[in-house]
């Protein structure tokens, strides 16, 4: 008879192996497969058991209908270790793996071997089995010796773990690649010297002289970006052990180069191996390039390194009046110049009146000059009111450059420089009129509704318009109003905070209207524009707006008092004077012969109607009083009747008869 076991307690695996210091059995060698079986007879599926240097493999697979539900497995690297207690009985609770899957019919696990070695004598006992299912849920065990058959169908065996013939990685001469660079010069007019623009051939042979497969091969040498070394055609990066690759690129000689009379330099070939680990070697090629004899300069003589810079100055009248102001400014040039008979690199052009990042090289040029050859620097300098007061700027530039054997070669030049100014000085700070700032505040509703009218949350745009009326440039503009904190008054876009002669600028800003504002039917405000003239005076100057809300003109009356007036006037037809008073109110009765009559309240559009004394009965209650004539017994009661036709015939009241 099959028996049911509990779930969590029927489902297990227990894998007990041992691992030699000898090495590792390979998987291929030792590819196991266990049956499942349930209660000891039924095949159900098998347990099949692999292992590389890293991981054991262990695959659940079913046959016929039956799936997998449960699974549990335990791993122990000696006996004494495993999950049986002393009665000889499994103990589920100490299983390392125990997995509620999805219903299926095959399941693996990797397992790292890390933790379970060095395992003991080589032997592994294995036990394994799950929960399956074909309609009713059975617990399976993999095939081997029965634990204790008197409590269950427990059963374990035992697995070597492989070795492999991959090699381990852990021994570095078992990864190795290796790189031989060569040079070849290519004399392309064959007179047997070097000349700038005639090329090297350099050819990198890596191979892989390991015993383990190299995956992303490449070779670097700082001689070449990455994009100028390109792998051969066909070649996808990877090196089988003894293979090798062969990287072919000409280096272009400059007359840097053939003056040096030698290039060298090292390349590094890299690869990566199975498991993650980079693996690099280098040569080095030191390559003398063919020079005439008695002809290669040599930099002994110091006739043979010079480099000169001329210095000039040009001051730039913007306003054409023959003087310099604060903020004109002086054009410099610096023309520097190989005139020795090497390459020089690294050409550079330093002054105490600007900083490193001002002085910029021109456009296309890339730092080095051929004998014979010169460049030019331009830059502005801008001219302070000190600088106009002291009327001179002096100051000494210095050209540098490095020889191809990395002497600094250098040269200066010195300007004193003139500034024109105006007899007895021109305009100074200490005459306040030459320092004025203006501000223009205006104000404008913006009526979003077109109804005339301000609302609550409609607003009024502000601007400010800033103008510098002095003969000074001003910097640190800015405006500030109450009715506004700092951090909403924005400068304009592009706007730096200096204003010159004449400049302005506007500043807008939108302000929402609040209740209180509405009511108050009033805004009024001062802003104020500030700037710093050139010595440090502040400027200063505001514009005061009051602005007049526009809002409805009080019409005397309110809302209840309208209501108030609707309804005397429409629902009830009484109280007060004369006027137009509409009704809609019938009084019938009958005379003595059954006639039928009908008293209408109705007036005619704009007619004077006589105020009735309230309150006039609704009609079920004229109905009631009103005596019905066809049951009139006595006189006085048809007089009556009389009476209040009377009275509502001269109050415009009808009779009507049907």
């Amino acid at each position: 008879m099959i028996k049911t076991k509990n779930i969590w307690l029927l489902t297990s695996i227990f894998i007990i192996f041992t691992f030699a210091f000898s090495g590792i059995t390979n998987a291929n060698e030792n590819n196991m497969t266990r049956i499942l079986y349930v209660d000891q007879t039924i095949d159900v599926g098998t347990v099949n058991f692999s292992n590389d240097t890293e991981y054991l493999y262990v695959t659940y697979e079913t046959t016929g209908d039956w799936t997998i539900q449960k699974l549990s497995l335990g791993i122990s690297n000696s006996f004494n270790s495993t999950p049986i207690n002393k009665g000889g009985n499994i103990v589920y609770g100490q299983f390392d793996y125990r997995d509620v899957i999805e219903e299926t019919t095959i399941y693996t696990y990797e397992i790292p071997l890390e933790p379970y070695l060095p395992a003991e004598n080589n032997t592994l006992y294995i036990t394994a089995s799950a929960m399956v299912n074909n309609g009713r849920n059975e617990v399976a065990w993999a095939n081997g010796t029965i634990i204790n058959e008197r409590t269950s169908d427990a059963t374990y065996f035992t697995y070597i773990i492989s070795k492999t013939d991959e090699a381990d990685e852990e021994n570095p001469d078992d990864l190795k690649i290796s790189i031989n660079k060569t040079a070849d010069f290519n004399d392309e007019n064959d007179d047997g010297y070097a000349q700038e623009g005639e090329n090297i051939t350099y050819k990198f042979m890596v191979e892989n002289t390991g015993n383990v497969t190299l995956t992303d091969v490449n070779v670097t040498d700082p001689m070449f970006t990455p994009s100028e070394i390109e792998a051969p055609n066909g070649f996808n990066g990877t090196l089988l052990q003894g293979e090798n690759v062969t990287y072919i690129i000409n280096y272009t000689l400059s007359q840097t180069d053939i003056e040096a009379e030698w290039v060298s330099n090292t390349a590094t070939a890299a690869g990566i191996s199975p498991r993650g680990t980079i693996v690099t070697d280098t040569d080095t090629v030191d390559f003398e390039i063919p020079v005439k004899e008695g002809g290669g300069i040599t930099e002994e003589n110091l006739d043979d390194l010079k480099i000169s810079i001329n210095k000039t100055a040009d001051f730039n009248d913007e306003n054409d009046d023959g003087y310099a102001q604060e903020g004109e400014n002086i054009t410099y040039k610096f023309m520097v110049e190989n005139t020795g008979n090497v390459t020089l690199t690294d050409v550079n052009v330093t002054d105490p009146m600007f900083t490193p990042s001002e002085i910029e090289a021109p456009n296309g040029f890339n730092g080095t000059l051929l004998q014979g050859e010169s460049v030019t620097y331009i830059i502005n300098y801008t001219l302070s009111q000190t600088d106009i007061e002291a009327e001179w700027v002096n100051n000494t530039a210095t050209a540098a450059g490095i020889s191809p054997k990395s002497t600094i070669v250098t040269d200066t030049d010195t300007v004193d420089f003139e500034i024109p100014v105006k007899e007895e000085g021109g305009i100074t700070e200490e005459n306040p009129d030459d320092l004025k700032i203006s501000i223009n505040k205006t104000a404008d509703f913006n009526d979003e509704n077109d109804d005339g009218y301000a609302q609550e949350g409609e607003n009024i745009t502000y601007k400010f318009m800033v103008e510098n009326t002095g003969n000074v440039t001003l910097t640190d503009v800015n405006v500030t109003d109450p009715m506004f904190t700092p951090s909403e008054i924005e400068a304009p876009n592009g706007f730096n905070g200096t204003l010159l002669q004449g400049e302005s600028v506007t500043y807008i800003i939108n302000y929402t209207l609040s209740q209180t504002d509405v009511e108050a039917e009033w805004m009024n405000n001062t802003a104020t524009a500030a700037g710093i003239s050139p010595s440090g005076t502040i400027v200063t100057d505001t514009d005061t707006v009051d602005f007049k809300i526009p809002v409805k003109e009080d019409d005397g009356s309110t809302d209840e008092e309208e209501k108030e007036d609707e309804g005397s006037g429409n629902s009830g037809g009484y109280g007060g004077s004369s006027g137009s008073v509409s009704y809609s109110r019938e009084v019938t009765t009958t005379d003595d012969k059954n006639r039928f009559f009908s008293v209408s309240d109705i007036a005619e559009e704009n007619e004077t109607v006589m105020s009735i004394p309230d309150p006039i009965p609704e009609p079920s209650q004229q109905e009631s009083s009103i005596p019905d004539l066809s049951v009139l017994k006595n006189l006085p009661w048809y007089i009556v009747w009389l009476l209040l036709s009377a009275i509502c015939v001269m109050s415009g009241y009808g009779l009507t008869q049907p």
